[in-house]
C-alpha cells in the first residue's frame, strides 16, 4: 500500500516537473499580431467586442499594444501572464487601454500558447458568450 501511494506522489512530481520545463519552453516575448473578439448568442442587446492589435510581449511581463476597433485607434499597455490549465498553456494579458472616443477602459487578452508562433482561442460557455483570438508571431 505505501508502494502504491509512493508510485502516486511520484508520477504527480513528475507531471509538475514536466509542466514547469514545457512552460520554461514557452517564451511569448516579441511582436504579436492578433485578433480578438466576443459575443453572446443568446442576447442581440449583449455587448460585442472586436479588435485587432499588435502585442510588443517584453520578458519583464509587461505588454505595450496598439490597435483598432469600432472606436477607432487605440494605445494600451498592461502585464502578461502563462499559466497551465486543462487546455494547455494559457497566455492572458489584463491593462489598460485608451482611445480617442472612449477614454481609458481595460484591456482583456486571452489566448492559448499553440507553438512558438501561434496562439488560439475559441470557447462557447454555457452563458452564450464566446469568446476567440488568434495571434501570429511577427518577430
Amino acid at each position: 500500500m505505501q508502494l502504491r501511494a509512493f508510485a502516486w506522489i511520484v508520477a504527480g512530481l513528475t507531471y509538475a516537473l514536466s509542466f514547469g520545463q514545457a512552460a520554461a519552453q514557452i517564451n511569448p516575448s516579441g511582436v504579436w499580431q492578433c485578433e480578438y473578439g466576443t459575443r453572446n448568442i443568446y442576447r442581440k442587446d449583449a455587448h460585442t467586442v472586436y479588435y485587432q492589435a499588435i502585442f510588443q510581449v517584453m520578458p519583464n511581463g509587461t505588454v505595450q499594444a496598439q490597435g483598432t476597433d469600432g472606436y477607432g485607434n487605440w494605445v494600451g499597455q498592461g502585464q502578461w501572464s502563462l499559466n497551465q490549465d486543462g487546455n494547455g498553456v494559457a497566455f492572458a494579458i489584463r491593462g489598460q487601454k485608451t482611445d480617442p472616443i472612449l477614454g481609458s477602459s481595460i484591456l482583456v487578452f486571452d489566448s492559448y500558447m499553440v507553438n512558438a508562433s501561434f496562439m488560439n482561442f475559441n470557447q462557447q460557455f454555457p452563458t452564450g458568450d464566446i469568446i476567440a483570438s488568434q495571434c501570429q508571431r511577427m518577430q
